[in-house]
């Protein structure tokens, strides 16, 4: 149902909700940047919002998306052991302010590039910062729309700037983020909220699980059912699986596995080089090799890129490399010593 009154409009839907809109509130950005509003991102409407453990400010968490495609592309950069944080990139001021959306490189992050001898500006969905500092762009969309020449043009201009700043572009699409992975991570997710024992349990789980060693929900239950409550100790294991995951520390192929009770989940020794989601395109053209494409997330992802990203923490620490080249088996991982 919608009620009119005067400029204003009520949008109700079929539950009751309902949330309000001023059409007179609206605004744009500085540039001359169009279809920008408080209630729109880039002329597009919000689909929902993320609650990120990677944004820059604590109590501003929210990421929101407008698409599935960029849903899933959060999801790709909230799990990858590699971003530090991320943000909108084409975000007005005034919806970032409305919204509480922390955006420390400024929005919108605008990258100049010419298509067919004129200038264009082109707002990418997200920015970020790798945990080596190098700048990380990255875009959602129909692989055949990126692959329009226009796009092509885009992504070329985005790529060069990115390398600039010593990160990566990548692009996500239908084709290339896995649906049943990013179901699996939107239900490990929504179970990584902490609770009052969650910590003390999950002490008390990793007491009882070394490194590579697989174990089920059931097994634990057994286990530590009598000294907290079942709803307990599941909460902490999926925190723990979900955690796990984000740094890339966790052994089962969330490509393949749907999670649930029964399957055995493992983890991969804090001391060894992570395990990195499938790598992204930085182009979709067809006149660039594969291996050029994804020769810039191979080369942050790689485990070599670990000296200055990881050398404080994992130097004069002795690696087990029988360990690494198990899960290099599994996974089909090119694991090098750093």
């Amino acid at each position: 149902m919608k009620v009119r009154k005067g400029c204003d409009i009520l949008f109700r839907n079929g539950k009751g909700g309902a949330f309000h809109k001023n059409m007179e509130q609206t605004s744009h950005t500085s540039g001359g940047t169009r279809g920008l509003d408080v209630f729109k991102i880039a002329g597009r409407s919000i689909s929902g919002y993320l609650h990120s453990f990677k944004t820059a400010h604590a109590s501003h968490v929210r990421i929101p998306f407008t698409t599935l495609l960029e849903e899933r592309l959060a999801f790709y950069l909230e799990y990858h052991p590699f971003v530090r944080w991320y943000q909108r990139g084409d975000a007005s001021q005034v919806f970032a302010q409305a919204h509480k959306i922390e955006t420390p490189l400024g929005t919108p992050y605008i990258i100049n590039y010419v298509f067919e001898e004129k200038p264009h500006e082109y707002l990418p969905d997200f920015v970020g910062t790798f945990c080596d500092g190098g700048l990380l762009i990255a875009e959602a969309g129909l692989e055949a729309k990126k692959q329009l020449p226009q796009a092509l043009a885009k992504a070329a201009a985005a790529q060069r700037f990115a390398q600039m700043k010593g990160g990566a572009y990548w692009i996500g699409t239908e084709a290339n983020l896995s649906v049943r992975r990013h179901n699996n991570l939107l239900f490990l997710h929504a179970r990584r909220q902490p609770f009052p024992t969650c910590q003390e349990i999950v002490e008390t789980l990793l007491k009882q699980w070394p490194w590579g060693e697989t174990h089920t929900i059931s097994e634990f239950l057994q286990l530590f059912g009598s000294r907290w409550s079942e709803r307990e100790v599941e909460a902490a294991f999926w925190k723990l699986v979900g955690d796990m995951a984000a740094e890339g520390r966790l052994l089962v192929d969330l490509t393949q596995t749907i999670l649930d009770r029964t399957v055995p989940s493992a983890f991969l020794d804090p001391h060894t080089p992570p395990i990195l989601p499938d790598a992204l395109p930085s182009s979709l053209s067809e006149n660039m090799p594969d291996d050029t494409v994804l020769h810039e997330q191979r080369e942050i992802g790689h485990p070599d890129h670990i000296g200055s990203i990881r050398r404080s923490a994992i130097d004069q620490i002795r690696i087990d490399w029988e360990v690494v080249m198990r899960v290099s088996r599994v996974y089909k991982m090119p694991f090098q010593m750093a």
